[in-house]
């Protein structure tokens, strides 16, 4: 029964008990609110401001299709849904996305578009949105594709 309540307390509520003892980050996202510029964060990672990347970009993105792993013949339709005013449609051989090795395939305010065929057997995708005027931006996680 020892190991039982140690466990609890270490990975059931032990950090979220240390957060409510931290009456300088209300948010429990480890940024202290004095620095804290989303001070209201409910989940994921937070840069040095304490914002994650929804709240940065102020819309968020869904990646719908393909499949991560999927395979295509010529074209392959994309899907998003998403609260933003703008999306990219970028591609690369890297799933890193690095700049020089990304190529954005369509700049839209619509929900598709088509991936096609490179060079590489494998090709990542993913899309990011954001709100006009705004340099922030929310990306979807990459997902690979196969062409045969």
């Amino acid at each position: 029964m020892p190991v039982l309540l140690f466990i609890v307390a270490l990975f059931g509520c032990g950090q979220q008990t240390l957060c409510e003892d931290r009456a300088d980050d209300a948010d429990c996202d480890g940024v202290p609110d004095a620095a804290d510029q989303c001070g209201a964060t409910v989940q994921g990672p937070v840069d040095r401001l304490g914002c994650a990347d929804n709240e940065r970009a102020g819309c968020v993105v869904l990646a719908e299709s393909p499949e991560d792993g999927a395979r295509a013949r010529d074209e392959a339709p994309a899907r998003w849904s998403g609260t933003c005013d703008v999306y990219l449609l970028q591609v690369s051989d890297d799933p890193s996305f690095p700049p020089g090795a990304t190529r954005t395939v369509s700049r839209t305010t619509g929900e598709t578009a088509t991936l096609t065929p490179g060079v590489a057997e494998e090709r990542y995708w993913r899309v990011q949105g954001g709100v006009r005027g705004e340099t922030a931006s929310f990306s979807t996680p990459p997902r690979k594709i196969r062409w045969r």
